[in-house]
């Protein structure tokens, strides 16, 4: 995935604006799959960001299309986007320039303007390909506390927002959410894939398997395990031959504890959560989500994303762990690593097959949880 933001690096002219020849060149790297146009991001909404001369080398500025060894401020917003309207029309421009998919990144705060943008999808017709949703509290170091505390909603609030703001459009199967915010653990990324994420996009995780240590150092070019500098003496303590089997454990240990959270539960893979999900809902009142959550009224129409799906699958009595369900399957998930060209930090995806694509594995009778008369047809067969 390429990124472009703000300030347009990497694709960028001169007096900053989009270079659409540039923009070609990229897509035609087999590598290069898709595009995000980074609206805000983790706790720094509103806010351009800072690179200071120092980390400004040679390469980085080849790279970023800027000068070398100067400081730089990314604007706070793009300036060729001050409406839902223009929004989609810059949209459209990279995918026409690129012909890749193309979707947006952002950290919410008020949804007003959400619904409008769906509204005018499903007039238009042109859409974004996915939203990327960061959390208000996310990492972004460079960040003023003001804005860390204050600014932004955190993702366990603004993900069911969002989910239900775009189902309740008739979007939610061609705009695929992506979570992103501190989901480090397979619990957040099992409830991630609960609340209405389709997959999730992790950087913080895979920083700590490198060997962050968060020493904040990181704006001097002086991190201490040579993470987030280009001084060649600290960067010897990132050593790939060791580093690669952290973060390859790390991917691991996350997959298999998130399939094993999905058995428990009753579902035979981590993409089932959505349809556990619905099934319990339609057996119980809806949760009050923005009451015990945000304490502010939601959108008249916005219904549980839970009560959408509960028409294609029936209220289970084995869905709860106590009662069985059904046997184990791979969940197919797959990991994407990406590294930054500012620092050799890894940013992560983790993401889950579909039932189809994801083999059968075939265990001792003994390790598997029976499967009792009332689980639906649908889920056992998935």
């Amino acid at each position: 995935m390429f990124q472009i933001g703000t300030a347009k690096y990497g694709v960028r002219n001169a007096d900053g604006t989009l270079n659409e020849e540039r923009v070609r060149e990229l897509s035609a790297i087999p590598q290069v799959r898709m595009f995000e146009v980074k609206l805000t991001q983790g706790a720094k909404p509103g806010k351009g960001g800072i690179l200071p001369g120092i980390k400004v080398t040679s390469e980085i500025a080849e790279i970023r299309g800027i000068p070398a060894g100067q400081d730089l401020n990314s604007p706070n917003r793009h300036p060729e986007i001050n409406s839902n309207a223009e929004l989609l029309d810059f949209i459209a421009r990279i995918k026409a320039l690129s012909g890749k998919p193309v979707g947006i990144k952002a950290v919410i705060g008020a949804y007003g303007w959400i619904d409008e943008l769906m509204a005018m999808i499903n007039a238009r017709g042109d859409r974004p390909d996915f939203f990327t949703l960061d959390s208000g509290d996310g990492g972004t170091g460079a960040a003023p506390m003001a804005l860390i505390d204050n600014v932004g909603l955190p993702i366990r609030e603004s993900l069911p927002l969002l989910r239900d703001i775009i189902d309740k459009h008739g979007l939610g199967e061609r705009i695929p959410i992506i979570a992103s915010g501190k989901l480090t653990t397979p619990a957040d990324v099992a409830w991630a894939l609960c609340a209405g994420a389709t997959f999730v996009n992790s950087a913080r995780g895979f920083m700590f398997a490198l060997g962050c240590i968060q020493s904040l150092k990181f704006n001097r070019n002086t991190c201490p395990t040579g993470i987030t500098t280009h001084d060649k003496r600290l960067q010897m303590g990132l050593d790939p031959t060791e580093k690669s089997v952290r973060v390859a454990n790390y991917c691991a240990n996350v997959k298999h504890d998130v399939e094993t959270i999905a058995h428990s539960c009753g579902v035979p893979i981590p993409d089932a959560f959505g349809a556990c999900t619905s099934a319990l809902s339609a057996r119980t009142a809806p949760l009050d989500r923005w009451t015990s959550c945000t304490r502010r009224t939601p959108p008249e129409t916005a219904n549980h994303r839970w009560a959408k799906r509960s028409a294609a699958i029936q209220p289970p009595t084995a869905m709860n762990p106590m009662n069985g369900g059904p046997s184990s399957t791979a969940s197919g998930i797959t990991v994407s690593v990406n590294i930054a060209s500012t620092a050799p930090a890894a940013n992560a995806r983790i993401t889950g097959a579909s039932a189809a694509a994801a083999p059968r594995i075939k265990l001792p009778a003994a390790a598997l949880m029976p499967i009792r008369t009332g689980m639906p047809a649908q889920i056992a067969k998935m």
